[in-house]
């Protein structure tokens, strides 16, 4: 009796989905804003949910409509938090799921933890640190902020911060969360075009807990310990001072980039090496050509083959799903004609027009 059942076991088990075609059939919803123009200017803000099953769009549902004096999504960044809530720049949180806006922000968003979402308030009658609790529903003063007061970039055991001092000085501050801030060095310069800003801030990057990435001159990267001590790493022969500031980031994937106005650069720190940035990621196996054709605008790419040209910007991936703000060739893609979504499922190009798109948050797992 042991094969027949052996058998039916084998039978079951091949007409059963494998766990990359369940994945594969999950729903996912991408977040955008759109704006309602009554008699003017943008005066209301609609966070609208487009929902993608097998590939293919099956909805849309508006999750809430704002006055845009009471939450501004285009204003600044906007982040997706436990793959539910929404928050602004301004430290507004709309819950996607309830369609309701629980949190007027009348500050700056800083960051979340748990059920937390804390934001630094500078106003005249108010200053200080404060939270949203998304579980108690209660808005309150962190009487010890600890790591959320540590001004400018935060290290990755969280414990101190640095900061880069105003004015064009370009001295390096390391800031605590037992003592002062103290300056660990100075005598670094980033140089722009004049129609870039009048004091330009040099680019600072956390390699570790103990080491700083940031540049002597325009190029010329060094690396910077807490102690003070300044390492040369990489000379770059960098072109004209750029038209913004440069910088320095770890993409999706975590490589270290070096941009230098439409120059970029990846960073191998441990190896004291660079090479030329061609393709921006997009996280999940998206990218973008870095460089810029007229005629199309950017090829687009997913696991190293091309899905599509199109002029656009603004890209946001989940597993599978990119989006992208579009327009016709040649268009101010500050007023974008819509959305154009491509998935791996089908391979196909999903085209949403909006007439008043103000942006793309994000994606959503459902």
């Amino acid at each position: 009796m042991r094969y027949p059942i052996l058998a039916l076991l084998c039978c079951l088990l091949a007409v059963l989905p494998s766990k990359a075609q369940v994945s594969n059939h999950k729903g996912v919803a991408l977040l955008v804003v759109e704006c309602e123009a009554t008699g003017g200017p943008c005066n209301k803000h609609h966070l609208i949910r487009y929902r993608f099953r097998d590939g293919e769009q099956v909805s849309k549902d508006i999750v809430v409509t704002t006055s845009v004096h009471r939450v501004r999504f285009d204003l600044g960044q906007n982040h997706i938090y436990l793959n539910r809530y929404v928050i602004t720049e301004w430290g507004d949180v709309i819950d996607v799921r309830t369609k309701k806006v629980l949190h007027d922000g009348i500050g700056e968003y800083v960051g979340a933890e748990g059920s937390r979402i804390v934001q630094s308030v500078e106003r005249i009658d108010i200053k200080g640190i404060f939270y949203y609790d998304i579980e108690s529903n209660r808005y309150s003063r962190l009487r010890s902020p600890g790591k959320w007061a540590l001004p400018g970039l935060l290290s990755p055991d969280q414990t101190k911060s640095v900061s880069v001092s105003e004015w064009g000085s370009n001295e390096v501050w390391l800031h605590t969360l037992k003592r002062k801030q103290k300056r660990i060095a100075s005598g670094f310069r980033a140089s722009v075009s004049e129609s870039c800003c009048s004091f330009p801030k040099i680019p600072v990057l956390w390699l570790d807990n103990d080491r700083i990435l940031t540049q002597k001159s325009n190029g010329e990267i060094v690396t910077l310990r807490v102690t003070g001590e300044v390492e040369a790493l990489l000379k770059i022969p960098v072109g004209e001072p750029p038209d913004i500031l440069p910088q320095l980031y770890r993409n999706a994937e975590g490589q270290i980039v070096y941009e230098h106005g439409n120059e970029a650069y990846v960073l191998d720190v441990e190896n004291k090496k660079y090479t030329p940035y061609e393709w921006a990621s997009l996280g999940n196996g998206f990218e973008r050509e870095r460089g810029f054709d007229k005629t199309y605008g950017h090829i687009f790419r997913f696991q190293g083959g091309e899905i599509g040209r199109w002029w656009a910007c603004c890209a946001k991936s989940t597993n599978g799903f990119v989006a992208m703000e579009y327009g016709d060739v040649g268009s101010n893609l500050g007023y974008p004609k819509g959305v154009k979504v491509w998935n791996s499922t089908n391979k196909k190009w999903v085209t949403i027009d909006a007439r008043w798109l103000s942006t793309i948050i994000g994606w959503i797992v459902e």
